[in-house]
């Protein structure tokens, strides 16, 4: 039908059955750039996320409990250790998210410099891949802001490590990050931009 209109041509067609709630906006979100295409496209990546709990991992920092009020008690490093859930991110980034990626870039022709990955992490539930970390990347934009989902990371020194990493990422952009409690909405398989968006009010308000 969309095709058909002709005036959202051409279209990237991306495949979400692997998720909860099959939103593109799991998979894709957009920030203002000032230079490049004039935007950046935000995306989940487990395997960074990987990447850093490793090197906090070999700084000493396995102790440190991950995932507040999602999983009772959980260490940094025995997230490190869990072979299978390691195995499932690698393999779903590599078969699903990365392939989306790939169709994004070809269809709108951007490059990896137009994208930020976000850390990101999945479990598998029956057939489907729901985020364990709430979603960062399900998010929702306004005059420089970003209100993102608490991804619930590792505290150190009463900072969150992920947190702070993903504020790095976006302030290079010029946008500010505000992580809000979105509990409500990861528990029923949605985060942040589920159920939350924002309006544009022009002249007197019309």
């Amino acid at each position: 039908m969309l095709e058909a209109q002709g005036v959202q041509t051409p279209l990237t067609k991306i495949h979400t059955g692997w998720l909860m709630i099959k939103h593109v906006d799991e998979i894709f979100n957009f920030i203002p750039a000032k230079d490049g295409k004039g935007f950046k496209v935000l995306v989940p990546d487990a395997t960074l996320t990987y990447r850093l709990l490793d090197q906090w991992n070999s700084e000493g920092k396995g102790g440190l409990l991950i995932y507040r009020d999602l999983r009772k008690n959980e260490t940094l490093q025995a997230l490190v250790n869990d072979v299978k859930l390691r195995d499932f991110n690698g393999r779903l980034q590599k078969e699903e998210i990365e392939f989306s990626i790939d169709s994004l870039k070809s269809t709108i022709e951007i490059e990896e410099n137009d994208i930020i990955r976000i850390s990101a992490f999945f479990e598998p539930y029956e057939g489907y891949a729901p985020a364990l970390m709430p979603n960062m990347v399900n998010s929702v934009y306004m005059n420089g802001h970003r209100l993102m989902a608490d991804p619930r990371g590792p505290l150190d020194a009463g900072k969150d490590l992920i947190q702070e990493y993903v504020k790095g990422l976006l302030h290079k952009e010029g946008v500010e990050v505000h992580f809000v409690d979105d509990l409500a909405y990861h528990n029923r398989g949605g985060n942040v931009h589920c159920a939350t968006n924002v309006t544009y009010l022009f002249g007197d308000g019309l």
